[in-house]
């Protein structure tokens, strides 16, 4: 059953408000600079870009930074709004690619540091390690070999691990315990 919003509940949410030649004019003064349409934008917008990074990044600080970076990319391309479809899906689009690539960038970039700063030899830089590596994850079931070297291999998340395979989030947990359960029990 498909829930409908009341007028009180959409006027409390700007970016619920039905699209249209409101939005357009909106849009288009403040690409002109208009101080008073780039404040309402502003007000519109913000608070939705927020949302969006709290929910991406589940964590206040990170949502900061990804708001900021969205924000940017909104600012840059608002002349690009052309009004055929709604400011808020228009976006929301924008928003979600752009922190999800700032997302991907940071923990790339954490991945390549705590890589470089590691005591221990990695498997690409170590043949021996890479064949031993190789043949312990050989043992492991598949489902749950995809779920441990998505995780710990690649630096995927719980959440995008369970999107990648269409399992569940505990599933992706329990695959990841007993894959790293049979590795203990195969190593010396």
């Amino acid at each position: 059953m498909m829930q409908v919003e009341t007028a009180s509940a959409v006027s409390g949410r700007p970016w619920l408000r039905a699209s249209g030649s409101g939005e357009r004019e909106l849009v288009a003064r403040a690409v002109a600079g208009e101080r008073r349409a780039v404040a309402e934008l502003w007000r519109r917008v913000a608070p939705r870009v927020h949302a969006i990074a709290r929910a991406m990044t589940r964590n206040a600080a990170e949502a900061d930074d990804a708001a900021q970076v969205a924000m940017v990319e909104i600012w840059r391309h608002l002349e690009g709004f052309d009004g055929s479809g709604a400011l808020a899906g228009w976006i929301r689009v924008i928003a979600w690619r752009r922190i999800a690539r700032h997302l991907a960038r940071t923990r790339r970039d954490a991945r390549r540091e705590a890589a470089d700063t590691d005591d221990v030899a990695a498997p690409e830089r170590d043949p021996g390690a890479r064949v031993a590596l190789g043949a312990l994850l050989r043992d492991v079931p598949g489902a749950q070999r995809e779920a441990l070297w998505l995780h710990h291999g690649c630096g995927w998340s719980i959440e995008e691990v369970a999107a990648h395979t269409g399992a569940p989030a505990n599933t992706v947990k329990s695959r990841m315990r007993l894959a790293l359960a049979a590795l203990r029990s195969r190593t010396p």
